[in-house]
C-alpha cells in the first residue's frame, strides 16, 4: 500500500494554487491600462457634460464619441487583449490568444448567447454545419458540403 505524506501533498495543492493566481493576476495587471483608458474616456465625457462643466450636450457628437463610442469599444474588445494576455503568459501564440479572444465576442456566438438567454436554452446548435443531436448533416453552407468535414463531422456527432 502506498501512503502519500500529507506535508507533499499539501505543498503541491498550495504550489499549484499560486502558479494559477500568478498567472490569473500577471494576465489581468496587463489589461489595466486598457481598462483605465477605457473609463477614462466616459470619465471625461462626464465632466464635459451637462451634468458638470456644461461644454457638451448630451446630443452632440463628441459627448456620445466619448461616453458610448470609446468607452463601450474598450470593453468590448477586452476578451482579444485578456487572449493576447493570457497568451503571453503561457508562452503560447499570441496571435491565438488573440483568437480565441475574438472568438468570445463573435456575433454568431453573441446570437447564440442571446437566445439561450431569452428562450431558456438552444434548441439547435451546429459545429460544421452538423447537428450536435447527431441526426443530420446540413448542405447550407461550404463546410456542410466539403467532404473533410462531412466525414469529420459524421465521425464525431453520429
Amino acid at each position: 500500500m502506498l501512503q502519500v505524506s500529507n506535508t507533499s501533498f499539501t505543498t503541491s495543492v498550495s504550489s499549484n494554487a499560486m502558479a494559477v493566481v500568478d498567472y490569473l493576476s500577471k494576465s489581468m495587471m496587463s489589461a489595466l491600462p486598457f481598462i483605465v483608458c477605457a473609463a477614462l474616456f466616459r470619465t471625461v465625457a462626464v465632466i464635459m457634460g451637462e451634468g458638470m462643466l456644461g461644454l457638451w450636450s448630451a446630443d452632440s457628437d463628441i459627448y456620445r464619441l466619448f461616453y458610448s463610442w470609446l468607452y463601450n469599444a474598450g470593453y468590448y474588445f477586452l476578451p482579444i487583449y485578456l487572449g493576447w494576455a493570457a497568451a503571453r503568459q503561457l508562452g503560447c501564440s499570441e496571435q491565438l490568444g488573440m483568437m480565441l479572444g475574438g472568438v468570445l465576442i463573435a456575433p454568431d456566438l453573441l446570437k447564440l448567447v442571446d437566445a439561450a438567454s431569452t428562450t431558456g436554452g438552444i434548441d439547435d446548435f451546429r459545429v460544421w454545419s452538423a447537428s450536435c443531436a447527431g441526426q443530420r448533416l446540413h448542405d447550407d453552407c461550404y463546410s456542410g458540403s466539403h467532404l473533410g468535414a462531412r466525414a469529420m463531422a459524421s465521425g464525431v456527432f453520429l
